[in-house]
């Protein structure tokens, strides 16, 4: 598993990311868009988006105000089974391009 921070001071276009692993990305401050040649999926401050490995996307990470961060967690195996649970319980589940899950925060801080 690692870890990564991104945070941009200016909106991102992004194209043809490849996965190589299954990935939770927590939007914090901004919104990310992500796109399909038919739709465009939302992910707001306070979302998950879940991406499985072997996904390749195109998004732009819009600013709120000042700027965008998110975290971003690759894992090298299937997901933890507590993130399983949650997609389960889940309200807001998108099959594609990926994976949206929104959940209450403290929900999102369980150890994994």
């Amino acid at each position: 598993m690692n870890i990564q921070a991104y945070h941009f001071k200016t909106a991102q276009p992004i194209h043809n990311v490849p996965f190589h692993h299954n990935a939770l990305l927590y939007v914090v401050k901004g919104e990310k868009h992500v796109f399909t040649p038919t739709e465009k999926t939302v992910i707001k401050a306070g979302e998950l988006l879940i991406v499985m490995k072997g996904q390749c996307l195109n998004f732009t990470n819009q600013l709120d105000q000042h700027d965008y961060f998110a975290w971003q967690i690759n894992f090298d195996g299937d997901l933890p089974e507590n993130i399983q649970t949650l997609l389960q319980q889940s309200k807001r589940i998108k099959p594609t391009p990926s994976l949206v899950l929104s959940a209450p925060q403290k929900q999102l801080l369980c150890s994994v």
